[in-house]
């Protein structure tokens, strides 16, 4: 099954999670990296949206609490289709004109590719706000993951420091647009 487009109001039990996992965020000095609160919780409701928006189409959440210490806790989002699921944010409902999935931070790639042991699938989304915690979502790419994921991971010859995943090349995309 694909995820489809959808259109999501977040709820006030929603808006609870968030902020409870912005103040947990907040107040760990690695997860919070020196960020403002507020900082914190704009990048923790960035970074949930696309979940919830899975969840109102059957996906399970990650049932464990957040630790540093339990990978299980951390390493995939939700359950779709019975496959432990990284979701992940391209911002293409804006302005980028790229087709690629790339990441800025070469140490996200390297946490994701750590724990792929444990991740399935990767499903890539984004979103924009259309109202008041109200958001239209849209799916860029379905894959699963596997050993040989790492293979369609590439360092940018554009943007130094940047890394993209090729979906073109992997046979196991889903590309959704």
């Amino acid at each position: 099954m694909q995820p489809k487009p959808i259109t999501l109001k977040l709820t006030q039990e929603e808006l609870d999670f968030i902020q409870s996992m912005a103040i947990d965020i907040h107040g760990c000095p690695v997860r919070s990296r020196g960020r403002s609160y507020d900082e914190v919780y704009a990048s923790t409701k960035a970074g949930v949206i696309l979940e919830f928006a899975l969840e109102r189409q059957g996906a399970k959440k990650n049932p464990r609490p957040w630790s540093p210490a339990d990978r299980e806790s951390y390493a995939w989002d939700v359950l779709w289709n019975n496959k432990k699921t990284e979701v992940k944010r391209k911002r293409f409902l804006t302005d980028d004109r790229t087709m690629w999935y790339s990441w800025d931070d070469p140490s996200y790639v390297k946490t994701f590719l750590k724990n792929i042991d444990l991740v399935k699938q990767l499903i890539v989304g984004d979103y924009r706000e259309v109202g008041e915690d109200t958001y239209e979502v849209k799916w860029m790419l379905m894959t699963d993951v596997g050993r040989d994921f790492k293979n369609y991971i590439n360092k940018s010859m554009y943007n130094l420091g940047q890394m993209y995943y090729n979906h073109k090349q992997d046979p196991n995309c889903n590309y959704l647009m």
